[in-house]
């Protein structure tokens, strides 16, 4: 029993230093392999841009931008780049973009425009869930070094914990009891930072802007729903594209999904005539808010829930890993 506390310690004080809680949620260990330096897909969408108004070719200006990227130089002209969806979720939105313009004729350089400010949009967002989290995970790490923090702080004091902790009786079972606590609530928090950490996976945002790119260059609006369901693997958008062209009326079309985003900002076009670019793009900023507002709202919650694992799980580690063996080395020096 003592040799098992020993390696139970030993894993507790190497899982502290070396397996953080990370953004993702799960643990990780460091690549030893050196890690490809990351590609902002927002500069590499304007930069392709750039050079197509400068009146490059296509695939001209797609091989100054593949070398200066380090990515493929090779462009499909019905599908684009290829091995973009290797990026990233930035990736996947400037794939789908470059299919957009390819398949509805849009100007391929509105559409990256507007592909840039989608993904810096994305990036922004990244960036304020790691702020908000950034106070939530510098308490779950403090959490966790509670024990470790109080094993240390009897040494110094003089008191001779560890051999407590290993003396087969009360004292080990205290060990096993604080340790089994210890990492209920490391992966107690591990899974609450991971749930409020996780990006959304919602892209309502990216269809309404990507679709508005689209339908102001004048394509119609049953081509990009059959596009828009190709790249997005929404067969939905097909079903609504179909069902348009045969006559159908728009909330038959849409059936359930009338009441979405895109349905409803698109409605007003088919019923009127009028243009719904500047709903889409309203709608698309609104839906972005909405998603950097829940990010906030997440970490908030988080901070309240950490109170949980610290109070079940941390304070009676530490309890049984330091206090009580420290108590019981105590009294074992007290002659009555």
């Amino acid at each position: 029993m003592t040799g098992a506390l020993v390696a139970i310690l030993a894993a507790m004080t190497w899982g502290l230093a070396h397996v953080p809680i990370g953004a993702s949620g799960t643990r990780r260990l460091r690549s030893r392999a050196p890690a490809r330096a990351r590609i902002d897909v927002g500069t590499l969408a304007l930069d392709f841009s750039e050079r197509l108004r400068a009146g490059a070719p296509l695939e001209t200006a797609w091989q100054h931008v593949a070398r200066t990227h380090q990515l493929a130089e090779r462009f499909d002209p019905e599908s684009g780049p290829p091995r973009l969806a290797e990026l990233g979720p930035g990736g996947v939105t400037l794939a789908a973009a470059i299919r957009l313009a390819l398949r509805t004729g849009a100007p391929l350089t509105d559409v990256l425009q507007a592909c840039a400010s989608v993904v810096a949009g994305a990036d922004d967002a990244a960036a304020a869930r790691t702020i908000a989290l950034a106070g939530p995970r510098s308490s779950a790490r403090i959490l966790s070094a509670l024990p470790i923090i109080g094993l240390a702080g009897a040494a110094l004091l003089g008191v001779d914990v560890i051999a407590r902790l290993t003396d087969g009786g009360i004292g080990t079972l205290s060990a096993l009891v604080g340790c089994a606590a210890w990492l209920a609530g490391r992966v107690w928090t591990t899974r609450l930072i991971a749930a409020a950490a996780r990006a959304p996976a919602r892209s309502d945002h990216v269809t309404c802007e990507l679709a508005a790119a689209a339908l102001s260059a004048g394509a119609p609006i049953p081509t990009v729903l059959e596009v828009l369901s190709e790249v997005e693997d929404a067969p939905h958008l097909a079903h609504a594209s179909r069902a348009l062209l045969l006559g159908v009326s728009w909330e038959e079309a849409w059936g359930e999904h009338a009441d979405g985003p895109l349905a409803q900002s698109l409605a007003v076009a088919w019923t009127s005539g009028a243009s719904p670019v500047a709903l889409l793009r309203r709608r698309a900023e609104r839906l972005r808010a909405a998603l950097d507002a829940e990010a906030r709202s997440a970490a908030s919650r988080l901070a309240a829930r950490l109170v949980l694992p610290l109070g079940i799980c941390f304070l009676p580690a530490f309890a049984f890993l330091a206090l009580i063996p420290a108590i019981m080395s105590i009294f074992s020096t007290i002659t009555f």
